[in-house]
């Protein structure tokens, strides 16, 4: 069994891929801590407020995943603000107050739901309180109608972020994402840099080079477009698998690359991907961090201070952002 030490990484991975995919890497308002909101209240954007049963829909959710995922050990990662768990409080509190602050952005922009989504929103609500058992209920302290209500908005700030994504160009060329698989020979001097030229030219083995001269950690390496300078692309361009470049000197080091795949199709397809979703976050941000800039995030600290993971230990739910996906998805890919 992996030790706990080594599951922090994958833990704290696993908080991302659980929020809602239209805020991942959005920036939140800027927070105010306050104590005036009463004792139902967490958080406020504006006129949006975040209660308390709604924050610990998320955190426990949360909570819960992750004890089934790692097991219950899993908490004891960290220790005060660096645990896991004060690292899931903050991102609970972020992301409700991103999905407000989109939910602000797009009353602005009128952006509704349709008579169909709001009959999903019903659909997704029913089937998730119905696998809630009554400990569940008790411990969150909502009711369907609560869970509806959470989910349109949901919706709602995944629906704003197709929209404001939706006239970004989709055309990636195989060049422009393009990745490379290659091996290399790495040297700091241009003496030796001539020495590996000279064997080469005589027909000396690039594994055996590498082997001997290189002194880089890696000797195969990915080379992605949007990563290699000019200098090292257009070195490499004229070059067909197994051919091996000239010497390429730069930033002080001299290469000698071998291109073992000019093009992988699956790395350069999932680049394509990975170009796409860097495109639509620059074009929402464009618009969501200027809308930002005059938000303030209100937080109610002396209530969500007060919520610990050690209280509702009854409460086994974990679907919620299942039952998400699996009735409402489908906004983020039209």
């Amino acid at each position: 069994m992996r030790s706990i030490k080594g599951k922090r990484i994958a833990v704290i991975t696993l908080t991302g891929a659980l929020l809602l995919p239209t805020l991942t890497g959005c920036k939140a308002p800027k927070v105010v801590w306050t104590t005036s909101m009463g004792h139902s209240t967490v958080c406020r954007v504006g006129d949006e407020r975040v209660s308390l049963s709604e924050a610990k829909l998320f955190l426990l959710n949360y909570r819960n995943l992750y004890a089934n995922t790692y097991g219950k050990d899993v908490w004891k990662i960290g220790t005060g603000e660096q645990s896991l768990e004060a690292h899931t409080k903050k991102t609970t509190l972020s992301t409700l107050a991103k999905m407000k602050t989109m939910v602000l952005l797009a009353k602005e922009k009128k952006v509704t739901l349709t008579a169909e989504e709001n009959k999903q929103v019903k659909k997704a609500a029913e089937a998730y309180y119905k696998s809630l058992t009554e400990k569940d209920v008790d411990a969150l302290d909502v009711s369907q109608e609560d869970v509806e209500e959470i989910y349109a908005d949901m919706a709602l700030a995944t629906k704003l972020y197709t929209g404001l994504t939706g006239g970004v160009d989709d055309e990636v060329s195989d060049d422009d994402a393009r990745v490379m698989v290659v091996k290399q020979i790495v040297v700091n001097d241009e003496a030796t840099a001539k020495v590996v030229e000279k064997k080469l030219r005589k027909g000396s083995g690039f594994d055996n080079l590498a082997s001997y001269y290189n002194t880089e950690t890696a000797q195969d390496v990915t080379l992605y477009r949007q990563k290699m300078s000019n200098t090292m692309y257009l070195a490499l361009m004229g070059l067909g698998d197994g051919e091996v470049s000239e010497c390429i000197s730069e930033n002080g080091k001299y290469y000698f690359v071998k291109v073992v795949e000019k093009i992988n199709r699956e790395l350069t397809n999932k680049n394509k991907e990975l170009i796409l979703k860097q495109r639509a976050k620059a074009a929402f941000d464009n618009v969501y961090q200027n809308f930002c800039k005059e938000k303030n995030s209100e937080v109610n600290d002396e209530v969500w201070d007060a919520v610990t993971f050690k209280e509702d230990k009854d409460c086994t739910t974990a679907e919620f952002f299942a039952v998400f996906e699996n009735y409402l998805g489908y906004l983020k890919r039209e």
